[in-house]
């Protein structure tokens, strides 16, 4: 909140006391676009408050109900075609309806979303166990015409290059008539756009340079001349400070609506899901030896859009507001786009199969250990690593792309590829020599060879709500639930705070308060778990068994598994993956909640068994609970549903004589069930 006064520039002896919030944008540029001079000749003899009022401009200050009834004052005038002139003493307003005849007419949009699922998201944290393994299924008919649409239409270069067709539903037969006019809206969001790079002297040249390497590259070109069959996209920065390259991305707003409601992404098709999901690629990287990473540079860009559909991705540019705007169209995939994840990593596959038979090791890998433009896979021995370096690089080039940023826990294999390099290219072979690195989201030390947790949380605020709370559990990214036995205090410290009705932003009580600030002070401490990522797999003659262990307390129940690798006679044990859930609220009994445990527990070794390839006889599942193993060595149909659902559920996963009895103070998911101090 500020203070200060307002002066008419025609009266200068008036002077109105203000009191105002300072927001970082009260809104766009008005009017949205050149209007027409009211055609009224009484207003040439009028002062106006604002004689440029027919330009867009941008809005400084937006003055109340209290403030505008002190500035209004007597005289009113009223044209034939509805235009009234108010008398302030800031001097004359106009307001009214103007026949705009200089451009277009443009239908504007406003859209309010409102969330309600916050609290429903939460509720989840203790709700009893419903979710499923995610199972292979069929494509759904418009998945299958995205890719009927792909196949029919992708083709290659002359340089080996592949083209594409935006991938539309079936409805639409023309995009830019179903979204109207967009080049206005995208005007105003460049207006805007630039007020801000203005304001950011290294942003904006972050921003230009970005956006002329689009020039430089052939991944974008100039248009001279409008056409009612282009749809305009509106761009924004988006700033990685974890990015070591291209911190600054340029986003494009392919969901910007058009003067009819509907955008570029309304018409397309998202596409399936075609790769790895994440805890399956991370899973299978830990069992090789030798690890590699790499990532291809700008993957979208790599992949052309034929030039029927390039149109319609058009955007406003111009690199200093002294110059004419001008109109360029999008050569490539584009990111922001709807279809764009879908065409560039099916792009990739489609590379596997067309260079398969040249690259058989390369092709596999392509499919298989790709997190869209990022690579993890690995090996066991130094000359494999060469053949998958030489392989990988080969046949990505025969489709235009490029892997970047190489690294890996040998030394010795990076040396051995770096001489590669310079034997078959001038390029000298780019090699990310830093020793700590994010893979995937999670913090691998390739020196030790180890995952580590970082904990970034702010200083703690005076000010601690709901939101507050979880958005600093939130910061810590475990996927595979190392940090299950502390994180679950958390989140039965948020199942309390439900229970107390507190809203987002209510001040948390002061006894959940203490628990929460003592709890944050030990996340520190979390900086110093270290988990191997190699799990000691070995190509051949290894013996590998998976050991889960289920556990249930009043406030939660968990599920861990452990891997057993025999090599040798050298035994090694690593930890695998762990789950936690809070207890519901509604009170249910011990035995039923050590059941919901059991069905976590077959859920994840069901998955690990899957990625590892391990035979279901060297599949081991442990419980405490006498009352659970009864349940499960029995007909479902015998009990009741709550029983008989999840009985049923974990035979199908897991065959009866794989479960077995562990004592209490033995069994290592008792810590995630309950919790423990970091």
């Amino acid at each position: 909140m500020v203070q200060f006064e307002i002066q008419s520039r025609h009266q200068p002896h008036l002077a109105f006391p203000i009191n105002a919030y300072v927001l970082k944008t009260l809104t766009s540029y008005l009017p949205s676009q050149d209007a027409t001079v009211c055609n009224w000749p009484d207003l040439e003899n009028l002062t106006l408050a604002d004689p440029g009022y027919n330009t867009p401009n941008r809005i400084d200050l937006l003055l109340g109900a209290e403030v505008v009834s002190k500035i209004i004052d007597s005289g009113l005038k009223k044209s034939p075609n509805g235009i009234i002139a108010q008398y302030t003493h800031l001097g004359w307003i106009l307001s009214g309806h103007s026949n705009n005849t200089q451009s277009k007419p443009n239908r504007q949009n406003i859209s309010m979303h409102i969330c309600t699922c916050e609290t429903e998201l939460l509720r989840k944290f203790w709700e009893v166990e419903t979710e499923t393994l995610t199972a292979v299924r069929n494509f759904s008919v418009e998945e299958q015409r995205c890719e009927d649409i792909y196949q029919e239409t992708v083709r290659r270069t002359v340089d080996g290059r592949y083209k594409v067709c935006l991938p539309f539903k079936e409805d639409v037969v023309n995009p830019a008539i179903k979204c109207g006019e967009t080049k206005q809206m995208a005007i105003n969001r460049f207006m805007s756009l630039e007020k801000k790079l203005s304001k950011d002297a290294l942003l904006k040249e972050e921003y230009t340079k970005v956006i002329n390497e689009y020039l430089e590259l052939g991944h974008m070109t100039k248009v001279n001349e409008d056409s009612a069959m282009a749809i305009y996209l509106p761009h924004r920065a988006v700033v990685r400070e974890d990015k070591d390259t291209s911190k600054v991305r340029v986003v494009y707003d392919a969901s910007a609506k058009g003067s009819n409601g509907f955008s570029l992404n309304d018409t397309l098709l998202i596409g399936p899901t075609i790769q790895k999901d994440l805890l399956t690629l991370l899973m299978t990287w830990r069992t090789y030896k030798i690890a590699i990473v790499s990532d291809i540079v700008k993957m979208y860009r790599q992949v052309l859009v034929e030039e029927k559909h390039t149109d319609l991705q058009r955007i406003i540019w111009r690199n200093d507001p002294s110059e004419a705007l001008q109109s360029y169209k999008l050569l490539t995939v584009t990111f922001g786009t709807a279809s764009a994840p879908f065409l560039a990593v099916r792009t990739l596959h489609q590379l596997a199969e067309d260079e398969g038979q040249s690259y058989p090791l390369a092709a596999k890998i392509l499919k298989n250990s790709f997190y869209v433009d990022d690579l993890t896979t690995g090996c066991y021995t130094i000359t494999e690593g060469k053949q998958i370096y030489e392989q990988m690089t080969q046949m990505l080039q025969t489709g235009g792309f490029e892997l970047q940023k190489w690294s890996s826990n040998s030394s010795e294999l990076l040396e051995a590829i770096s001489q590669e390099s310079h034997i078959s290219s001038d390029k000298p072979l780019a090699i990310k020599l830093d020793d700590n690195m994010k893979i995937l989201g999670l913090n691998w030390d390739k020196q030790n060879d180890n995952f580590k947790f970082t904990v970034n949380l702010t200083e703690h605020r005076k000010s601690t709500t709901k939101r507050t709370i979880l958005s600093d559990v939130a910061k810590l990214f475990d996927p595979f639930g190392w940090l299950s036995p502390a994180i679950i205090i958390a989140k039965i410290l948020l199942q309390k705070l439900w229970l107390c009705s507190s809203g987002w932003d209510d001040e948390v009580p002061n006894q959940l308060l203490e628990e929460w600030i003592k709890f944050r002070q030990q996340l520190i401490q979390l900086q110093d778990v270290k988990i191997n990522r190699w799990i000691y797999t070995h190509k051949e003659n290894s013996h590998i068994e998976l050991h889960g262990f289920a556990d249930a307390s009043i406030s939660a129940y968990a599920a861990v598994v452990y891997v057993k690798v025999v090599h040798n006679s050298e035994i090694k044990i690593s930890i695998l993956e762990s789950k936690t859930k809070v207890a519901p609220l509604k009170q249910i009994t011990i035995a039923r909640l050590e059941l919901c445990a059991a069905v976590l527990l077959a859920r994840l070794l069901s998955r690990a068994t899957e990625i590892l390839g391990v035979p279901k006889k060297h599949v081991y599942a442990y419980t405490d609970s006498m009352i659970v193993l009864a349940w499960i060595q029995s007909l479902p149909m015998r009990w009741q549903t709550f029983v008989g659902n999840r009985v049923a559920e974990i035979q199908t996963l897991l065959d009866n004589d794989r479960w077995n009895h562990v004592t209490s103070e033995n069994n290592p998911a008792d810590l995630a069930s309950r919790g423990v101090s970091s």
